[in-house]
């Protein structure tokens, strides 16, 4: 039963990631396009999304450590790793859905994090434009200022 429900808080906690990774593409596709309201709604969601995903993780914590303070199951730690190991000889069906769902979270944090560096990159370009542009345009205006007084 502990197990099932691990099992299922990590299918939501999947679910929440591949939802965090499209709102990552909106973003990303809203900054490219200059988009201010749909960065703002896609901001909106994704603070949504984060708390659905924290909820995920102290549930995740919870379970494992009931998993590991029982005596049901023999772990050595408490890591979803241990009880891989001790699934593979006890329950290969369970196992193998653990398995794949370890897989598709490492697979969709990583692509998580490769939009989310190159949001920052094109956030901080963006910022980078801005700033030298308002350096121009106050060098410029000051130098107006100097001609008129000639």
């Amino acid at each position: 039963m502990k197990l099932h429900r691990l099992l299922n808080t990590l299918e939501a906690l999947k679910k929440n990631l591949f939802d965090l990774h499209s709102n990552l593409k909106i973003q990303q596709n809203a900054l490219t396009t200059n988009n201010a309201d749909e960065i703002q709604n896609a901001i909106i969601e994704q603070e949504k999304i984060l708390h659905n995903i924290r909820n995920c993780e102290q549930q995740r914590l919870l379970f494992m450590s009931q998993i590991f303070n029982s005596n049901e199951f023999n772990l050595e730690h408490n890591s979803i790793s241990s009880l891989l190991v001790f699934l593979k000889n006890t329950d290969l069906e369970n196992h193998n859905v653990l398995f794949a769902l370890k897989n598709d979270i490492t697979n969709l944090m990583d692509k998580i994090n490769i939009l989310n560096g190159q949001n920052s990159y094109i956030i901080e370009n963006a910022r980078k434009f801005i700033r030298d542009l308002m350096q121009n345009l106050y060098d410029i205006s000051k130098k107006n200022f100097l001609d008129r007084k000639v």
